[in-house]
C-alpha cells in the first residue's frame, strides 16, 4: 500500500471582483460587416464569441452594438478595447470613450431586462435626452475663492452652530426643569408683625406723615369716639350721625402709641375715616424681627418636601444681594382648610433686610444635583 504524498507548493488564487455585473442579453456586434455574437454584456464591457480569432487581444476596435429584446431594437456605434482571449473561445472587451448618453441608456436597458419590465421607445428617448450625470467640481473655482469669502463662510457656519446649540440648551433646560425641579408657585418675604387695632368706634387721625419707622411709645394716631358704643356699621353715615345726636352721646378723645421700635409695614386708616372697634389700623414689624419666607407649593410638588429639607432661594428685586441665590431650611408645612396649596415656612441662612418685606422670592426645592446646576444657570 503506497502512501499518498502531499504537494506543499499550492497557490490559492481569488477571482477578481467585477466592477459591473454582466448579464446575458440578446445582442450582436458588427465589425466591418461581420457580425459577432455577444455572450454577455455589462455597463463597462462585454464578451464576444471569437472562435475564428479575428479579434486580437489588446487592440482598439470600432463596431456597431445591436440589441434585440422582445421586438425592441437598439443599436449604437461604439469603441472598445479587446483584453484577453478566454479558454471558451470568447474574448473579453471593455468600452472606450463611452458617451454619457449611451452609458445611461445601456444601464436603463440592463436594469429593465433584469427586473422584467417592458422596454418602451419613449423611455429610451427620455433617458438619452436628459443629463443623468453630475459634473465634477471645478477645482479652479474652489481655489479662486478669496480669504474674505472663506472667512464669511466660516463665520456664517459658526453663527448657525451657535443658534443650534442655544436652541438645544434651551430645550434641555426646560425638560430638566419639568422633570427634576420643584419650584414654588408663589413666595414672599414675611416677618412676625404686630397689628394695632381701633380701641373704640370713632374717627381716626393718623400722625405718620411720610414716616417708615417709629420708636416705642411714639404716637401713631389720635381718635375721637363715643362714650356709649353702639354698632351703627350697617347704617348709612347720615343715619349714624342723626342717631349719635339723638342719643346725646358724649365724644371721647384718645391716642394710640407704638408698642415697639418698629417698621411701619401697612397703614389701613386714612385721615378722618370712621372705624369700628377692633378694626386694624397699623401693621408693624419689630426692628429685631428676623424675616422669613412663606412659599406655596402644589400638592404634587409637595409630596417630595419635608421639614428640615434644604432649599435654595433668591429675593427678586433685592439690589443689595445682586440677585444671588442663598440657602434656606424648611421649618413648617401647613395646609389651610380652604386652600388647595401647601404653605411652607422657610428660614434663611443669611439675614434678609426689613426693606425686602413683601418682595417676591424664587424658591427651588430639588435634589442637590438640580440645585447645584440650576443656581449656576438661573
Amino acid at each position: 500500500m503506497s502512501q499518498a504524498t502531499t504537494n506543499l507548493n499550492v497557490v490559492h488564487e481569488t477571482e477578481v471582483q467585477r466592477q459591473f455585473s454582466r448579464v446575458k442579453i440578446p445582442a450582436t456586434l458588427s465589425i466591418n460587416n461581420k457580425k459577432y455574437k455577444v455572450q454577455d454584456l455589462s455597463a463597462g464591457g462585454f464578451s464576444l464569441e471569437n472562435s475564428s480569432m479575428d479579434i486580437k487581444p489588446s487592440q482598439l476596435y470600432q463596431g456597431k452594438l445591436e440589441l434585440n429584446i422582445d421586438g425592441f431594437d437598439f443599436s449604437y456605434h461604439i469603441e472598445f478595447n479587446s483584453l484577453n482571449q478566454l479558454a471558451s473561445n470568447n474574448i473579453g472587451c471593455t468600452f472606450q470613450n463611452v458617451d454619457k448618453r449611451f452609458s445611461s441608456a445601456l444601464r436603463y436597458i440592463i436594469t429593465a431586462f433584469l427586473s422584467g419590465e417592458l422596454l418602451v421607445t419613449g423611455d429610451i428617448i427620455n433617458t438619452l435626452s436628459r443629463d443623468n450625470h453630475t459634473d465634477s467640481r471645478n477645482k479652479k473655482q474652489l481655489l479662486a475663492t478669496t480669504k474674505t469669502e472663506r472667512l464669511k463662510s466660516m463665520v456664517g457656519s459658526l453663527i448657525f452652530l451657535a443658534i443650534g446649540l442655544s436652541a438645544l440648551t434651551f430645550v434641555g433646560l426646560k425638560l430638566f426643569g419639568i422633570y427634576f425641579v420643584q419650584s414654588s408657585q408663589t413666595a414672599l418675604v414675611t416677618a412676625q408683625s404686630h397689628t394695632v387695632s381701633m380701641p373704640k368706634a370713632g374717627n381716626i387721625e393718623p400722625l405718620l406723615k411720610g414716616l417708615t419707622s417709629v420708636s416705642k411709645g411714639q404716637l401713631l394716631a389720635t381718635f375721637s369716639g363715643v362714650e356709649l358704643e353702639a354698632d351703627f356699621s350697617g347704617l348709612p353715615l347720615a343715619t349714624q350721625q342723626i342717631l349719635s345726636k339723638s342719643l346725646e352721646q358724649t365724644l371721647v378723645n384718645g391716642s394710640i402709641s407704638s408698642p415697639c421700635d418698629c417698621q411701619i409695614l401697612k397703614v389701613n386708616g386714612i385721615y378722618g375715616q370712621f372705624l369700628q372697634k377692633g378694626d386694624p389700623i397699623f401693621t408693624l414689624v419689630a426692628n429685631n424681627s428676623r424675616p422669613f419666607i412663606t412659599a406655596k407649593f402644589s400638592f404634587k410638588d409637595a409630596e417630595s418636601l419635608k421639614v428640615g429639607q434644604s432649599v435654595v432661594l433668591k429675593v427678586l428685586g433685592d439690589v443689595d444681594a445682586k440677585g444671588e441665590f442663598f440657602d434656606g431650611i424648611i421649618e413648617k408645612l401647613t395646609v389651610a382648610a380652604d386652600d388647595k396649596d401647601v404653605t411652607v415656612t422657610i428660614t434663611t441662612s443669611k439675614t434678609i433686610e426689613l426693606n425686602n418685606l413683601n418682595k417676591p422670592v424664587k424658591v427651588i426645592a430639588s435634589s442637590y444635583f438640580a440645585q447645584t446646576y440650576l443656581t449656576s444657570w438661573l
